[in-house]
């Protein structure tokens, strides 16, 4: 009876240990408890196991390991990596359970993930019953119960449990043997009664120093299983124990990647075009899915480099396309998906060189300067159609717009006077300058429109300034000038 609660309190000692031990990972060390509430982990980790994790960085997550994080809907799955693709301090991660015959339906994408570094079977149910009402009740009870065990009992009691033990023992022996044992015991209290009475007194139960020690290693092993039980529900509590999905999937899929290991299907790079007469740049790309799950969302980033850095972001958007403002120089965009409420890896780069360049200007008519009237309406009689100047456009995307302004300068002993051609007539204005550009007729090929007779009278010298503003198909601006004179002869 003696060893077998010996034992008991031995056992209860180093159990509440363990629980110290695991509480004080979980409080101080940065582990955590899990508790599996489905089977999907199984055999390794059934349903109620219970597995000690600690939190771990993306980039040192490798196949094969079990590791804890949340899904999209905020649960706790705990599945073995499949792949893992880690880009910066972020990982996309493709996990199955044990139990399963396909991955997940969703891709995580993670900073950092909790690690399981070990894991017993059925423990769960344990650590889920002790943190309960009841359970820590009963806790408290059993480390009563060790109390009362190590401080209620005395050594007289001791003594009489051995003695009982002792003549069992004898009764087995034969009655010869029986008598020898008594005599000699006899003899050696007698002996101890001469000696030293107290000797004697241990003499007779039996029992010596050795016996006081026992007693108080007993003690020790009690006492320390009670304090450790009754820390059992504190250090679990303190450390919070959680719970785990172990989830299980039943569709199968297929999965295909552009990043080798992945396992993602990845959108592919958007196409760019710049938007004719403005400074926008479009931006499209085709729907991509992971397994049998669509994109809910995607996100188009512009790069200021072919690799590396961090993108800005353009747009977050539910369609498949949006605009970005023109660039000044070489950008490369890339579009990412959102696979229920994760960002899956983003595409490769595409290059886009943005055109900023304006159309070519050039005059035709008149070729020649400070030449007569007449001169002047024989040179512009060449322009088709009809009109009093013209000239050439030139641009690869294709010309939008051709504008004008013609200013004449008359001088004379009060100085001069500014006239701008509207288009059939000269009307005179305050400055050296005409304030509104005016359509050319036609684009590539322009002509300023208006009578030579008109625009060139005899017998009257001036001053032309012809200014022109062509507009390409990007919204590209390019300005031009050209002077030439009219002499009174």
């Amino acid at each position: 009876m003696h060893r077998l609660r010996e034992l008991l309190l031995w056992a209860g000692a180093a159990l509440g240990l363990l629980a110290v031990l695991a509480g004080v990972a979980v409080a101080f060390l940065g582990f955590s408890l899990l508790v599996f509430r489905s089977g999907s982990m199984a055999p390794d980790i059934p349903t109620g196991g219970v597995a000690l994790t600690r939190e771990t960085a993306a980039a040192d997550v490798r196949p094969g390991d079990v590791v804890s994080v949340l899904a999209a809907n905020g649960d706790r799955i705990t599945h073995r990596v499949v792949s893992t693709t880690v880009r910066g301090d972020r990982a996309t991660l493709v996990l199955q359970g044990d139990a399963n015959t396909t991955p997940d339906d969703e891709v995580y994408v993670v900073e950092s993930v909790e690690r399981v570094v070990a894991s017993a079977p059925y423990g769960g149910f344990v650590v889920a019953h002790v943190l309960t009402p009841p359970g820590l009740l009963a806790v408290g009870c059993l480390s009563l119960m060790l109390v009362l065990m190590t401080f209620g009992r005395t050594d007289e009691d001791d003594a009489d449990d051995e003695d009982d033990a002792d003549d069992a023992d004898d009764a087995d022996d034969a009655d010869d043997a029986d008598d020898a044992d008594d005599a000699d015991d006899a003899d050696d209290a007698d002996s101890a009664d001469e000696d030293d009475p107290d000797d004697a007194a241990r003499a007779r139960r039996g029992a010596g120093p050795a016996r006081h020690r026992g007693a108080g290693r007993d003690r020790r092993a009690a006492g320390a299983a009670a304090v450790t039980l009754v820390l059992v529900g504190g250090s679990l509590g303190a450390g919070g124990v959680e719970g785990t999905l172990a989830a299980f999937t039943d569709a199968n899929r297929a999965l295909t990647s552009s990043f080798g290991a992945a396992d993602l299907a990845v959108p592919a790079a958007p196409g760019s075009t710049q938007t004719p007469t403005t400074s926008v740049v479009a931006l499209t790309w085709s729907s991509t899915a992971v397994g049998a799950t669509t994109a809910t969302a995607y996100e188009v980033l512009r790069h200021t480099t072919a690799t590396g850095g961090t993108g800005t972001s353009v747009c977050t958007t539910t369609a498949l396309s949006c605009t970005d403002v023109r660039q000044a120089g070489t950008v490369y965009y890339s579009v990412r998906a959102k696979i229920g409420g994760q960002w899956v890896e983003e595409s490769t780069r595409r290059v886009y060189t943005p055109e900023v360049t304006g159309p070519v200007l050039a005059l035709t008519q008149p070729r020649t300067t400070n030449v007569s009237a007449a001169n002047m309406r024989s040179q512009v009689a060449a322009c088709v159609p009809a009109g009093i100047a013209c000239g050439t456009s030139a641009d690869a995307s294709g010309v939008a717009l051709t504008e004008y302004t013609l200013l004449r300068t008359l001088t004379g002993v009060l100085g001069s006077t500014w006239f701008c051609w509207s288009g059939s007539a000269w009307v005179q204005v305050a400055q050296a300058s005409c304030p509104t550009f005016r359509a050319t007729t036609g684009t590539t090929s322009w002509t300023v429109p208006g009578s030579p007779a008109t625009a060139y009278p005899s017998l009257l010298a001036a001053e032309f300034l012809l200014t022109l503003r062509s507009t390409d198909a990007f919204g590209n601006v390019a300005n031009g000038s050209v002077g030439y004179s009219v002499n009174a002869l």
